[in-house]
C-alpha cells in the first residue's frame, strides 16, 4: 500500500511591526523587547519580523526574545561612492527620491503579514520630524498592509496633533486605517480624536492603555543605598524649532538650571548617578559632570558627596540604576517610565506632553516642569517635598502598576484577537476568541 503523501506544516502566521528601532534610544528598545515578550504569550505560534532602521543592530539587541524573529530596515544605506539617481539631483529632490524608495520598503516589508503592529514609543508625535520622515514610512505601512489586506494595531502610541498640515494628513489616514487603537495618556487619546474628525465606528474609538513598557516584568531588584543618592537623567535638548541660535540658548538654559539644581542636591549630602536615556545624550552627561566636579572642587562640603556617569546601553541597566538610588529627576519619557515602575519618588523635566501626561495619570502632576523654562530653585522645592511624601509616593506608585499590569495584558489579547490566522491557531484561546485573562497572582510575579 502507497504511503500517503505528508504535507508541508503550515507556515508560521507573521506578525510585522514597526517603529524606530536600531537607533540606540533605550525607549524605543525596551518597547519592542516588551512587544516580542507579549506576542510570545498571546501568540505563540507566529513569527515576527521588525521593519526597523537597523536591521542589524535590532537583530543582536533583540536576538533571545523571540523564537521566530526577523528584522528588515526600511532605510537604504548607500555607500558614497555608489550610483544612485537621488546623487545626481539637487539635495531637497534627491532626499525626497531616496524618500520614497524608503516607502516602498515599507511596503513591500507588510507582505505576508497576519497582522501589522505599531507598538508604543511617541512614533505619532510631531517633535523634530519632517512630514517625509516618520510619517511617510507610516503612511506606506498603512497602504501596505491595505494592499495585503492585513488589519493594523496601533498599540499604546504617543500622539500629537502636527502643525505641519501633510504631516497631520498621513498621521490621519494612519490612525484612521486601524483596526484597533489604543494610545499611553489622555492627551494622545484627545489627538486621535482630533486625526479622526471625531468619527468612529463602534467599538473602534481610540482607547487609553498604559505606555508598553510599564506592563514589562521589574527584574532589577529595588535596594537602599549606604547614602542617599538621586538618579538625574539628563537629555541633549535644543527644542523643536529649526532655529539653531533659539536651539542652543535653550540647551544652555537647560543645562545650566540643572547643574544649579544638581549642585544644591550635592550640598545636601547626596550622591548623584548621571544618565541619559539615547546615545545622543552621552555628551551632555559628560558636561553636567565636569561642571559638577568642578564646583565640588572649589568648595568644601565635609560628607564628600560622589558625581558618577552611568552609561547605561539598555532599560534594564536603567532600571538597576534607578533600582539602586533613592529618588529620580529626569528629562527622558522612559526614564520616568522606570522610575514609576519600581516605584521610586521622581520629577519629570518634561520636553513634550508625555511627560506630564503620565505624571498626571499617576497622581504626581505637581512634580513637573517644562525643559525650556526650567526653574532650579523651584526644582528643588519639588524634590524636598517628593523626598518629604516619599512612603505615600511609593505606595501610590505600586498601586498604578498593579493596574498597569492588568491593562497591559488585556489591550495584547485584543491584538490577537483581530487576525483568523493568529485567533484560529492559539488553542490558549477562550471560547470567546481571546486568550484566557491571566489570574491577578499570575500578574504579581512580573512585579
Amino acid at each position: 500500500m502507497a504511503t500517503p503523501p505528508v504535507s508541508a506544516a503550515p507556515a508560521a502566521p507573521v506578525v510585522t511591526m514597526f517603529g524606530e528601532f536600531g537607533i540606540g534610544n533605550l525607549g524605543n528598545e525596551a518597547t519592542l523587547s516588551e512587544a516580542l515578550r507579549r506576542v510570545s504569550v498571546t501568540m505563540p505560534q507566529a513569527a515576527v519580523k521588525v521593519l526597523c532602521y537597523d536591521a542589524e543592530r535590532t537583530l543582536t539587541a533583540h536576538r533571545g526574545e523571540h523564537p521566530r524573529l526577523t528584522t528588515e530596515s526600511v532605510l537604504k544605506v548607500e555607500r558614497p561612492d555608489a550610483p544612485h539617481a537621488s546623487r545626481f539631483l539637487p539635495a531637497r529632490l534627491g532626499r525626497l527620491v531616496s524618500r520614497f524608495g524608503d516607502m516602498g520598503r515599507t511596503i513591500r516589508g507588510t507582505r505576508g503579514a497576519a497582522i501589522v503592529i505599531i507598538p508604543g514609543t511617541g512614533i505619532l508625535e510631531e517633535l523634530w520630524v519632517g512630514s517625509w520622515g516618520v510619517p511617510a514610512l507610516l503612511l506606506a505601512l498603512v497602504v501596505g498592509a491595505w494592499i495585503h489586506h492585513a488589519p493594523v494595531a496601533i498599540v499604546s502610541v504617543g500622539v500629537d496633533v502636527p502643525q505641519r498640515f501633510l504631516t497631520a494628513k498621513f498621521f490621519s489616514v494612519v490612525v484612521r486605517r486601524a483596526s484597533l487603537r489604543t494610545f499611553r495618556d489622555t492627551h494622545s487619546v484627545a489627538a486621535a480624536q482630533t486625526l479622526l474628525g471625531g468619527r468612529w465606528s463602534a467599538g473602534h474609538a481610540p482607547r487609553l492603555t498604559p505606555d508598553i513598557v510599564l506592563g514589562a516584568p521589574v527584574t532589577a531588584v529595588r535596594t537602599t543605598p549606604a547614602r542617599l543618592c538621586l538618579a538625574l537623567g539628563v537629555m541633549r535638548y535644543y527644542g523643536a524649532s529649526d532655529d539653531v541660535d533659539e536651539g542652543a540658548a535653550i540647551h544652555t538654559t537647560y543645562v545650566d538650571a540643572i547643574t544649579t539644581f544638581a549642585s544644591g542636591v550635592l550640598a545636601r549630602g547626596w550622591d548623584l548617578k548621571i544618565f541619559g536615556g539615547d546615545d545622543s545624550d552621552l555628551p551632555v552627561v559628560r558636561d553636567v559632570e565636569e561642571r559638577l566636579t568642578r564646583w565640588l572642587s572649589t568648595g568644601s562640603i565635609a560628607l564628600a558627596p560622589r558625581v558618577t556617569i552611568v552609561e547605561a546601553r539598555t532599560m534594564t541597566e536603567v532600571d538597576e540604576l534607578i533600582g539602586s538610588s533613592s529618588a529620580v529627576v529626569a528629562t527622558r519619557y522612559h526614564n520616568i517610565v522606570s522610575a514609576i515602575r519600581l516605584n521610586r519618588p521622581v520629577i519629570s523635566v518634561s520636553y513634550g506632553n508625555k511627560g506630564h501626561a503620565l505624571m498626571q495619570q499617576v497622581g504626581m502632576g505637581s512634580y513637573c516642569q517644562w525643559v525650556e523654562s526650567l526653574d532650579a530653585q523651584l526644582l528643588d522645592k519639588q524634590f524636598q517635598q517628593v523626598i518629604d511624601e516619599s512612603s505615600a509616593v511609593e505606595a501610590n506608585l505600586a498601586d498604578c502598576m498593579e493596574t498597569f499590569k492588568e491593562q497591559s495584558a488585556a489591550v495584547w489579547q485584543d491584538v490577537a484577537a483581530l487576525s483568523p490566522a493568529l485567533r484560529h491557531g492559539d488553542h490558549s484561546l477562550t471560547m470567546t476568541g481571546l486568550p484566557a485573562r491571566p489570574s491577578h497572582s499570575e500578574g504579581k510575579k512580573n512585579s
